[in-house]
């Protein structure tokens, strides 16, 4: 989202509820990267795993995600881009709300934001950013500069930039990949609060008591949310199988673990060159079996031995445990064809069930 461009009048060193959120956004996605999550190009798993908005579980009891997701992000764009806007949007409106009203606006917002997200979409997307309640607050923001109480010299270039603004985020927005709904959603959630804070600071600039307004947005917020939440459930089977596929497939070290593998595969490569068809039983095969192929198989077996430390599925440790045995069985295939190039008695009869119990590993191995 493009930022506006006007400079705020406040001054930015207190602005610690802006700051604390950038740092909470920032440190979530650093945390979420080192989990797998990704640093340009998302883990879609990864981010459900860490509370993104997602209906299924959302619906279906994890009712916590309609926050949490406003602190996750797809990626260093992402992440940058809102980061940027909070901050600019927060110079203005922090100083100017104080910062209780500000956080509570900021995450009511979001709330709000992300419940539209799940009414708007009729099959299940995996929404997550702070853009929700960011809209929340430039809607606020709007509010505000359609009343008198921003200066008349400021207020007309405001309006100007804030709407030009909503107008280019909202279009953009209709792109695919990005959760317009929940922009609308904490636009306008954000526009109503906005009219709630004119009333309390006319209240308050009169030396009247205003302090309802917090726990007004407060209860209109869980009211419509809890309200939603009862009607609209997702089933528990649906949960379940979402479950374990986040188990299953939300594992950090998934693309290590091919990279090894494809390691193995050049040392396997390496080290069954020797016994290519016809190779004749000789004191040079003798010599490449034990210069090249155990070699090949004992960095073979360290690459392995790697794969089975790493966070990947069981099935991925299945696969490691049977390549161990394989290159086990691989190194008793080589050092009994350089017996039986010695001439040692027994092992022509061992070779032949050696290679048996290959074929019958690999075939278990498919």
């Amino acid at each position: 989202m493009p930022p506006l461009q006007q400079e705020p009048a406040s001054p930015r060193s207190n602005l610690y509820i802006t700051y604390g959120l950038i740092v909470v956004n920032t440190l979530v996605f650093i945390l979420m990267v080192i989990d797998g999550a990704g640093f340009f190009a998302e883990n879609p798993l990864v981010h459900i795993k860490w509370g993104s908005n997602y209906a299924p579980l959302t619906l279906s009891g994890d009712y916590w995600r309609l926050v949490t997701n406003t602190f996750i992000h797809f990626g260093i764009i992402h992440l940058a881009m809102n980061m940027y806007c909070l901050y600019i949007i927060g110079a203005y409106l922090e100083p100017m709300l104080g910062k209780i009203k500000f956080i509570s606006a900021y995450l009511c917002t979001g709330i709000l934001a992300s419940l539209v997200s799940l009414w708007w979409h009729t099959d299940p997307t995996n929404s997550a950013g702070a853009s929700g309640a960011i809209f929340g607050m430039y809607g606020l923001f709007l509010a505000l500069l359609t009343t008198d109480l921003i200066p008349q010299a400021v207020r007309k270039g405001l309006l100007q930039n804030i709407g030009i603004f909503i107008f280019y985020n909202l279009a953009y927005g209709m792109k695919s990949g990005v959760d317009n709904s929940a922009h609308v959603g904490g636009l306008i959630s954000g526009f109503v609060f906005g009219y709630l804070f004119v009333i309390n600071i006319r209240a308050e600039n009169k030396g009247r008591s205003a302090n309802w307004v917090i726990p007004t947005m407060i209860i209109i917020t869980l009211g419509i949310t809890v309200t939603y939440l009862q009607q609209n459930r997702a089933s528990v089977s649906e949960r379940q199988a979402i479950l374990a596929e986040i188990k299953e497939g939300s594992h950090k070290d998934d693309d290590a673990f091919h990279s090894k593998l494809t390691e193995f595969s050049t040392q396997e490569d390496n080290a069954v060159k020797p016994l290519k068809p016809g190779a004749l039983l000789n004191d040079t095969l003798k010599q490449q079996l034990t210069d090249i192929s155990l070699p090949a198989w004992d960095k073979a077996e360290t690459i392995v031995r790697q794969m089975q430390q790493m966070d990947v599925s069981d099935d991925f440790h299945k696969k490691a445990g049977f390549l161990i045995k394989y290159i086990s069985l691989r190194k008793d295939e080589a050092n009994d064809v350089i017996a039986m190039i010695n001439n040692e008695p027994g092992a022509t009869e061992m070779h032949d069930s050696i290679i048996t119990q290959i074929n019958l590993l690999t075939e278990q191995m498919k």
